[in-house]
């Protein structure tokens, strides 16, 4: 009965994690009009999310995702480089702009000086054996604290206002970009036997005066997995488009 319970219980987790929206955008009571330029200054993928809950099921789906560490790894990093290319195409699209990003952005002569002064490699270290960094675009710098990885978090607290208006300035822009990707499991059924994944994307826009003007995130629909397989988490990684463009589309609506 107990295992029935809690075969039912994800099943209904499924279910809600699918059925209900898949993005949500805050915005912070600053417009910005006639945007004409945007900067791309760091593309991210992050840690895959585990589940914590329930104990022994979720650390034995864990034990399997983490079984393939340095795939999943070696998956994203494939992948980012093309990641940072897709999220310019939709800013581009979208907001019907220029966007500086990757040799653009890296071939300018304020970019030396600002990787001079403003990159944390060492920020992007986490505290996991199986998962020991974030992965970013290459050349990227990343111009921000993080502690322990943790991204989402810090701009919802972090005092970053300096840093980004000072590199702004440089690159003479009306936005400042970041975007940060993850795969995310949300849920592991009875003994670990399978997992639900979805990939986890995040915009972060700033004005002029370093200020967040609107946070972005959506999701992909969840798919269940064995967890061991590399080919379920490249199918996630995968939808980066599909997710990226109808929320570009309604963030890019109050600007």
């Amino acid at each position: 009965m107990k295992n029935k319970f809690k075969l039912f219980s994800l099943a209904i987790l499924i279910l809600l994690a699918s059925s209900c929206a898949t993005m949500k955008i805050n915005y912070y009571g600053k417009q910005v009009p006639n945007v004409q330029n945007v900067t791309l200054i760091s593309t991210m993928i992050g840690k895959i999310k585990q589940p914590v809950l329930p104990l022994i099921d979720a650390a034995a789906f864990n034990e399997k995702t983490n079984s393939i560490a340095d795939q999943i790894m070696d998956l994203q990093k494939q992948n980012i480089n093309n990641y940072r290319e897709i999220i310019a195409s939709s800013l581009k699209k979208y907001f019907n702009c220029n966007v500086l990003y990757a040799e653009s952005l890296h071939s300018i002569p304020a970019f030396a000086e600002l990787k001079e002064n403003y990159d944390f490699p060492g920020a992007l270290r986490i505290e996991n054996d199986h998962y020991p960094f974030i992965i970013t675009a290459k050349d990227d710098i990343n111009p921000f604290k993080y502690e322990k990885g943790n991204v989402v978090s810090y701009f919802s607290s972090a005092n970053y206002k300096s840093i980004i208006s000072e590199i702004i300035k440089k690159v003479n822009s009306d936005l400042i970009a970041i975007s940060y990707s993850t795969l995310t499991v949300i849920g592991a059924n009875i003994f670990g036997i399978s997992g639900s994944l979805r990939l986890d994307t995040y915009l972060f826009l700033f004005d002029k005066d370093g200020d967040l003007v609107s946070d972005a995130h959506s999701w992909s629909k969840p798919t269940m997995i064995s967890g061991k397989q590399i080919l379920d988490y490249k199918a996630q990684l995968d939808n980066l488009s599909i997710i990226l463009d109808p929320m570009m589309n309604k963030v890019s609506l109050n600007y």
